[in-house]
């Protein structure tokens, strides 16, 4: 009995010694089970995460180029502007803080003879105009994961013109501005927060100054007509300009322009 209970010992260990073997990586049968477990298929590719979406206070800087042409309001008439602008603003989400600096071309007709309105005499000059606004995108669209969009907005701000006649006198004034227009973006990167985008904009543009009064009167904003052509810019003093239209002058302007934001 003894022998057979030393034998049976012994088997039972080369058997969970060969057992163990088979189960070690270094050797035995490796069946699909097996190998899954210990050497795991690679992950799939990375997958860009998309970004976090901005906070209401996270800001974007915005530089602008645009090309206009309208009226401005001086006294009775309605002299032509047109010329480029230059912008820099901040964005916050749906808002923009913006300036602009404008420098246009201006110029108008007058009749010297008041009897004969065959003969006209040109009055030309240029104008410096600042302003600071506030533009507000009240509806938005956006598709193909929002790389491509349209917005609506309307603004409103304060600024102020410098109006200079090329036979003489000037003109400067502050004023109001309100307007609406609409934006086309495209945006370059996984999402809003940080794009450069590219907006393509029209807009129309109202801006209401101090009345500028010719004739011998001084004009809302007390300056005189001493600087404003009374004798530089018309044959005679009576057919200067005009009477003033008094209160305040109104214009419009139509602008085309784009902005890049980074």
């Amino acid at each position: 009995m003894g022998k057979l209970s030393r034998l049976f010992i012994v088997a039972l260990v080369v058997c969970g010694s060969a057992r163990l073997a088979s189960a070690h990586p270094c050797c035995g049968d490796y069946g699909d089970d097996r190998y899954r477990v210990i050497n795991p298929p690679p992950p799939p590719p990375h997958e860009e995460m998309p970004l976090p979406p901005p906070t209401p206070h996270e800001g974007r800087n915005e530089v602008g180029y645009d090309v206009s042409m309208g009226t401005i309001g001086l006294g009775i008439r309605a002299p032509f502007a047109g010329g480029l602008g230059f912008s820099y603003g901040r964005r916050y989400a749906r808002l923009l803080l913006r300036g602009e600096y404008q420098a246009d071309n201006i110029d108008y007709d007058t009749y010297p003879d008041a009897t004969d309105v065959t003969v006209t005499q040109r009055h030309e000059g240029f104008m410096h105009r600042v302003d600071a606004t506030a533009r507000w995108s009240f509806k938005s669209w956006r598709w193909s994961q929002k790389k491509f969009g349209f917005d609506l907005w309307v603004e409103g701000g304060l600024g102020r013109e410098w109006l200079h006649w090329d036979r003489g006198g000037t003109i400067d004034r502050n004023f109001g501005v309100v307007g609406f227009g609409a934006d086309e973006v495209i945006r370059f990167a996984s999402h809003e927060s940080k794009a450069h985008t590219l907006r393509g904009y029209i807009a129309v543009r109202f801006f209401r100054g101090a009345d500028a009064t010719f004739g011998g009167v001084g004009d809302a904003g007390g300056t005189t007509v001493a600087a404003r052509c009374t004798t530089a810019c018309a044959n005679t003093t009576t057919t200067t300009m005009g009477a003033g239209s008094g209160g305040h002058d109104t214009g419009v302007q139509l602008s085309v322009g784009f902005t890049w934001g980074f």
